[in-house]
């Protein structure tokens, strides 16, 4: 019977195969469509496709297109014969593409509130492409131990480092254990295997670092050569470009710190700012505690330490010189191996190489020869021409005014090999010769800056206005006069000062004056007080006289004698 109706079937089919080559099957008795081999049509019922579980599918020996719905997966599954693998077809919003060996899968997944894909390697979903209902994407890249690689082998060999995060060709690609790194820019952190929580910003920045913790770099090449030293900062590109175990360097700016290895605590802030320190040495202990901020600060310095920069150039030639400190453009330009100098002001000690123990307050204040020490400038331009000198103001000042008198440390526990008989008085005075004078103040400056460069000298004159301090009449000696007055009595005075060299100039201290004034008082008054004695003398003696020639007078009268009428 069975039989009957598949021959039966066979005869009424018969006319379509051999017309159309084509089948239809429907209610309508419509002609199969010319582009279908088989088209069927229902309002009320669908196509069954077989049904199996994953082994049954798997177990198949496929031709190529062959569908089948997998009951495991939930979802339809097509033979794709030249790859030699079966594709799935995810039922409803999820769609699902797996590599021959099923270890790899993108899933496309469409909902109401989020268009998702999600790349799935290796059985671990670690990149995730979202755009929310807005419209907005945002990129997920999350392992197990929420670490963020973007970039040909970037994290490469991370094994159970976390929290790191690096983008950019092998940036910390040879990172194992070390957390907290953040790495941008190709070659980052390459390096990095144990190192945490350092933060590079830049091709190549922070390349040679292990396991230096806390560094920040930002710019290419910053803090390139950095293996194990710690907590340093670098801003600008090649800034401690040369740094390996050096730890607490802060460089901000181009090439800042450049050639700095391992010394510690030193502060760089402008292009090139202590680019010398440390080269061509050893000594971890030496070229520490410099602060630079300026364009070229602190330039040359190589084992220099404690010292001090601010300003473009400030302290630019310095080498080995400790302890200074300049604040000021070109404040400190010239020192070399000079300590323990300060420079406050543009141009400040300018001219200092090995000076020591100088003081300048004031724009051009200055030492004018390269090696003088203890020396003190106070006010524009206020220039000192040998050791062991201060001065207050420019040749231009025409009032030094304080509300106190100065004083003079005068405690007699402190002096020793005193003498009262080696000082000259009225001797000294006599050969003084008070004169009245004007003062040219622009000749002294020039004779003052003979040394100095042209150009610079120039500057300085063309800058000052002498008219006022040149015209004041002024009182006073003039010190190659006293000098010779001291040189008669063989008398060291000490108000008067000689030149000591070609741009040194005389000097007299007018206080001095006052001891030698008294000296000359007392002697003066000695001299009345003898006068005051005989004159006292003869007075008494006048007297005697007088009473002796009165009583003479007074006889000769009672004698009836009249003396006047003889």
């Amino acid at each position: 019977m069975r039989l009957f109706y598949l021959v039966l079937l066979f005869l009424l089919l018969a006319p379509v195969f051999a017309g159309a080559q084509a089948i239809s099957i429907n209610t309508d008795g419509s002609n199969p469509d010319p582009s279908a081999i088989l088209d069927v049509k229902s309002t009320d019922k669908g196509l069954l496709v077989p049904r199996m579980n994953t082994a049954q599918r798997s177990a198949i020996t496929a031709a190529d297109a062959l569908l089948v719905f997998d009951s495991d997966t939930r979802s339809f599954w097509f033979f794709d014969s030249p790859a030699a693998t079966w594709r799935e077809i995810r039922a409803g919003n999820v769609a699902t593409l797996q590599d021959a060996d099923g270890n790899t899968k993108v899933q496309v997944e469409k909902n109401p509130n989020e268009d998702i894909i999600r790349f799935d390697l290796s059985g671990m979903e670690n990149m995730v492409l979202r755009k929310n209902a807005s419209g907005i994407p945002r990129l997920e890249l999350t392992t197990s131990n929420n670490n963020t690689f973007v970039g040909s082998n970037a994290g490469l060999n991370n094994s159970t480092g976390n929290l790191n995060t690096a983008t950019g060709i092998s940036a910390l690609g040879s990172n194992t254990t070390g957390i907290g790194n953040a790495a941008f820019g190709a070659s980052a952190l390459v390096a990095n295997t144990t190192g945490a929580y350092n933060a590079a910003l830049g091709s190549a920045a922070l390349n040679a670092n292990t396991n230096g913790a806390f560094n920040t770099a930002t710019g290419t090449s910053a803090l390139f050569s950095n293996t194990t030293g710690s907590n340093n900062v670098a801003q600008g590109a090649a800034a401690l470009l040369s740094n390996t175990t050096g730890n607490s360097n802060v460089a901000i700016g181009l090439g800042a710190l450049y050639l700095n290895t391992t010394r510690s605590n030193l502060v760089a802030v402008g292009d090139s700012a202590l680019y010398n320190n440390g080269a061509g040495t050893t000594q971890p202990v030496q070229a520490t505690f410099n602060t630079a901020v300026g364009s070229k600060a602190l330039f040359a310095n190589t084992t220099g330490r404690s010292n001090t920069s601010t300003g473009g150039l400030a302290l630019l030639n310095n080498t080995t010189g400790d302890g200074n400190t300049a604040a000021g453009v070109q404040a400190l330009r010239s020192n070399t191996d000079g300590f323990y100098n300060t420079a406050v002001g543009y141009n400040t000690l300018f001219f200092n190489t090995g000076g020591v123990f100088n003081t300048a307050l004031g724009a051009n204040a200055d030492a004018l020869t390269s090696d003088l020490f203890n020396t003190t400038s106070l006010g524009y331009s206020a220039s000192v021409n040998m050791s062991n000198k201060v001065r207050i103001g420019n040749a231009a000042v025409t009032v030094i005014e304080g509300q106190v008198d100065w004083t003079f440390p005068s405690d007699a526990r402190f002096k020793f090999n005193v003498h009262d008989d080696k000082v000259p008085g009225l001797s000294f005075i006599q050969k003084l010769r008070p004169v009245s004078y004007q003062f040219d103040t622009r000749k002294f400056d020039e004779h003052l800056m003979q040394n100095l460069p042209d150009s610079i000298r120039q500057r300085r004159l063309q800058g000052q206005d002498y008219r006022e301090s040149s015209a004041r009449v002024q009182t006073g000696f003039l010190a190659q006069e006293v000098e010779k007055a001291c040189k008669d009595l063989n008398f060291v005075f000490s108000g008067l000062h000689v030149p000591t060299s070609d741009v040194d100039n005389y000097g007299i201290a007018y206080g001095s004056f006052v001891p030698l004034l008294v000296k000359g008082m007392q002697e003066q008054q000695a001299v009345i007080e003898v006068l005051k004695a005989e004159n006292a003398a003869q007075k008494a003696e006048n007297a005697a006289m007088k009473a002796q020639l009165d009583k003479i007078t007074a006889a000769l009268q009672t004698a009836g004698i009249n003396l006047e009428n003889r």
